[in-house]
């Protein structure tokens, strides 16, 4: 299915970035139905939203003077009108009111600015109370242009790296029902087909575009620079030169320059803008700042518009020199490669190892079948009990459902009992039913964070995760989980929380629809640090809703009085922290369209791209380590029907396994430092590699300077402390060879989001010095199995320790392994670290049977006393013992755990510990 064509406005400035950002639209299919721009007040009006306005005259009138807005590029606003015709497009222009009043780096729209004053009469006038920000003057400018073009259905902007500008035109953009674009968001971090010296600059440069400088504000950009055409090598070596030797942007992200387009390629500009040297007076600011205010202007029409037949149509030769980013990162691209290698993934029929050694890494699918479940487990099932866990940095709220009658945090208030209604008889009940549970575990929710001290809101949520009976049903519970995130007005939080969200099917509860875990930050931050794209571009998957690409969590210092600290001890972008990554699905970012390769390998290529967002967002927050990996894989293959299930046979057992290998491979790869010495992004590979990103991006802060800020790596293993049970330190190929990749576990699920096949989630960390990762082989597991299977895996920083566990099929009690659970976790962690400290669990357990507490004959009229006593029944206490165990961890039923090396597991326990 060919991606969806949008009728785009285009949000111009009259900039390089806007005009760059306009072209890949058009590449894309596009069309562009509209120019928008805002421009300071004229001294006569208050607003020049009037329709008797003629934007398409050659001389430019409007005498209003520049203005440093913290959101717009004003100066060269008297030019503008001018495109109208260069283009042969609907130009539309309104005020800059307000100010930038919101100075937060992420956007949130406060109820008495909603939308500012305007002199359309066909405008809402509404009473502020407060000054109106800025960013609000698009609304009403957008809504004139949605009423007289109803089939515009996307904005457009030049938003590169800067969080402000993006975050603002998202919130308007949204608000009135609009596709946010930003094609050009993390451009210069971006894979390209043919690599240049110059980057985005030179790409500018290469499809036509005419971008003069028309203001300079840095130290090392003078004013002989006006007017200078970027189209010129010897201007753009003059520009990274000045820039880079005072610090700043390149592209001019940060004010260091602006640029005017006069010319564009032929086919799109369908003229030239013209100015004699008498129209062009330079003004002169403060700290050397200098730009160009224009007395008149002209569209001068090109010849030869008229496209041809043949190959090459005229108006078209931009097409092949605009720089389209390929959609894989050349490390990702070998990694698909090295996973294809027979040696790392051997077929089942020809492995080299016996197949029948049950210590072979490739040992076969065992004739006889796993044990089943305890008796206990089928004549009794686990009551889904929802836990509170209070540690020093989260409170940890798991295994929310809509009904419950009591709650087994003491420090919890009373909550009543929800009561479900009858199972549903169509889809549509079911649907309700879930919104109706959604909503439930909501109030439950907001009542908790309340009654917790410090109180908690719904802002301080760091991270959820949802577990949905039917996927079908997702868009009805994300619409009721949102409005738990908006606030009075009716807006969203700028940073929701990050979030995973799967599909059990009947591994759920009877009767349970949604069930919810929330991890709430009890640190005091003034603002939570995040990121939320939620514009389409080239870079990762936009995230459309309540919930962001990831979080961070400041880590706490190791002291007492909490909610005394002062907030600078605790936030900051240099400060260490924990990042919750959100689940990351196979889509090409620039359509949101689900990645469906051709020929063979289907597979490991959506696993490998899920697995490339994941990387693009822990390197836009900074990430050098991943603390534990989920990739959660999907029972029913894409396009399947909902409810459409593939039989349970050996064929489908064995394709479920080797996906689960192809998963394990790819994490482990990812973190084997040879890997990256030896594939085209190695820090040793100069061929291949853009020269300009090198210098100026992903190798180094893409902002210069004289201190040049450290080279961020992911994985870094120059934090990394390896050490194993002998507690020695190990070298950086030494922790890979010996099994010290970051934990992980395959989990076997019913459905994810949009039919996709593979989902991953991970926790990070950054701005760390030393990140203590340690391997132990666990009593609940050792002698079992042999290779990596059978060893835990820990990660310590600071005061967080995540340790991942396998527990294998080993025939035993499940009660005796659960029991021994939680104390081997302790033995563990005092081992390794020298303290115990306060465990929270989430457990993927694939034989547990959920349900509501049943009535035994056998055991009624027995006392307390006679439990104690030892007169319970083994079915009594085998219960019993499971429910205690599970009562304080988050459960997630699944079909099927895999652990390091592609072993099947009876369960995969992740444990996060905190000091």
């Amino acid at each position: 299915m060919p991606p969806t064509t949008h009728h785009v406005i285009a949000l111009i400035s009259g900039g390089k970035d806007s005009f760059l950002a306009l072209l890949h639209c058009l590449a894309q299919n596009h069309h562009v139905v509209a120019l928008a721009n805002l421009h300071p007040p004229p001294q006569s009006s208050s607003s020049s939203l009037s329709a008797s306005a003629d934007p398409t005259t050659d001389a430019a009138t409007d005498t209003a003077p520049d203005a440093n807005s913290h959101m717009y590029q004003t100066v060269g606003h008297t030019l503008i009108p001018l495109y109208a015709r260069a283009l042969s497009v609907p130009l539309y222009r309104g005020d800059i009111l307000g100010a930038a009043i919101n100075s937060q780096r992420d956007y949130h729209p406060s109820p008495s600015y909603s939308s500012p004053p305007t002199s359309d009469p066909t405008l809402p006038q509404p009473s502020l109370a407060e000054p109106a920000d800025e960013t609000e003057s698009l609304i009403p400018l957008l809504q004139r242009i949605q009423r007289a073009h109803p089939s515009a259905t996307a904005l457009v902007s030049g938003a590169i790296l800067s969080n402000y500008q993006r975050t603002r035109i998202e919130s308007v953009a949204l608000r009135l029902g609009l596709v946010p674009f930003a094609p050009l968001w993390q451009y210069p971090y971006l894979p390209t087909p043919v690599p240049r010296p110059a980057g985005l600059l030179e790409d500018v440069a290469a499809v036509g575009l005419g971008a003069r400088i028309i203001k300079v504000a840095s130290g090392g950009l003078d004013e002989g620079l006006l007017w200078a055409d970027l189209r010129d090598p010897a201007v753009r070596r003059r520009v990274e030169g000045g820039v880079g030797r005072f610090g700043g942007s390149v592209l001019g992200e940060g004010g260091e320059f602006e640029t005017l387009v006069v010319d564009g390629p032929g086919g799109v500009f369908k003229g030239r803008l013209e100015l004699d040297g008498a129209e062009r007076i330079v003004r002169r600011g403060e700290g050397g700042e200098a730009y160009l205010a224009f007395t008149g202007g002209r569209v001068v029409e090109k010849e030869d518009k008229t496209p041809v037949e043949g190959d090459n149509r005229r108006g078209e030769e931009w097409r092949p020199n605009l720089r389209v980013p390929t959609l894989w990162d050349e490390r990702f691209k070998a990694l698909v490669d090295k996973i294809k290698e027979p040696i790392l993934l051997p077929p089942r029929a020809s492995c080299s190892a016996d197949v029948d050694d049950p210590h072979s890494e490739y040992h076969a699918v065992p004739t006889d079948p796993p044990p089943s479940p305890s008796p206990a487990l089928n004549k009794r099932v686990i009551i889904l009990q929802p836990h509170a866990t209070l540690t020093r940095s989260t409170l940890t709220i798991s295994n929310l459902t809509s009904f419950y009658s009591s709650f087994s945090s003491s420090s919890s208030p009373p909550l009543s009992l929800v009561s479900l209604p009858s199972p549903p008889s169509s889809s549509t009940d079911a649907a309700a039913i879930a919104i109706r549970q959604t909503h439930a575990i909501t109030t439950h929710l907001r009542a908790l964070l309340a009654a917790s001290q410090p109180p908690r809101s719904p802002s301080d949520i760091l991270f959820t995760t949802l577990l949905l009976r039917h996927m079908s049903h997702f868009s009805h519970v994300n619409t009721a989980y949102a409005e738990f995130f908006a606030d009075e007005a009716g807006g969203g939080q700028p940073i929701p929380p990050a979030r995973v969200t799967i599909g059990c099917g009947d591994q759920m509860p009877p009767g349970v629809e949604v069930v919810m875990r929330a991890v709430v930050g009890r640190g005091v931050v003034r603002e939570k640090d995040g990121l939320h794209v939620q514009s389409r571009s080239y870079w990762a998957p936009a995230n459309i809703g309540p919930y962001s690409q990831a979080v961070a969590m400041p880590l706490l210092p190791h002291l007492r009085g909490l909610e005394e600290q002062e907030a600078d001890d605790q936030e900051g972008p240099g400060k260490p922290a924990v990042v919750y990554v959100a689940g990351q699905i196979p889509l090409i970012p620039s359509s949101m369209e689900v990645f469906i390769p051709e020929g063979t390998g289907v597979g490991t290529q959506q696993t490998c791209l899920a697995l490339q967002h994941l990387w693009r967002v822990g390197t836009a927050m900074r990430v050098q380590w991943w603390m534990g990996a989920i990739a959660f894989l999907a029972h029913a293959p894409p396009g399947k029907q909902d409810g459409a299930r593939i039989d349970e046979d050996r064929e489908m057992e064995m394709k479920m396994e080797r996906r689960a290998r192809i998963a394990w491979s790819a994490w482990e790869i990812l973190h084997d430092p040879t890997f990256f010495s030896s594939n085209p992004e190695g820090e040793d590979q100069e061929d291949g590699f853009d020269v300009w990103d090198q210098k100026y991006g992903m190798a180094r802060s893409w902002r210069v300077g004289k201190e040049e800020e450290h080279e961020h790596r992911l994985p870094d293993f120059r934090r990394v402390i390896g050490t194993g049970d002998e507690g020695s330190r190990r070298s950086e190929v030494e922790s890979w060879e010996t099994g010290m990749s970051p934990g992980f576990f395959a989990v076997q699920v019913d459905e994810l989001p949009r039919g996709c096949s593979v989902e991953w989630q991970a926790l990070g960390v950054r701005n760390v010095q030393d990140i203590h990762v340690q391997s132990s082989s666990s009593p609940r597991v050792q002698g079992k199995q042999a290779g990596s299977a059978r060893t835990c895996t820990a990660a310590r920083l600071g005061t967080i320790s995540y340790i991942s566990i396998p527990l294998l099929h080993n025939g035993t009690s499940l009660a005796n392994e659960l029991r021994a659970l939680v104390r081997d976790i302790r033995q563990q962690t005092l081992a390794m670290f020298g303290e115990a400290g306060t465990l929270d669990l989430t457990i993927y357990h694939t034989s547990m049977r959920f349900g509501e507490p049943e009535v035994d004959a056998d055991a009624e009229g027995k006392t307390e006393g006679d439990l104690e006593g030892g007169h319970e029944t083994d079915s009594e206490r085998e219960y019993r013992v499971i429910a205690t165990a599970l009562a304080k961890a988050q459960l997630v039923p699944c079909r099927a755990v895999w652990g390091p090396g592609g072993s099947k597991l009876a369960a995969g326990i992740v444990a996060q510990v905190d000091f």
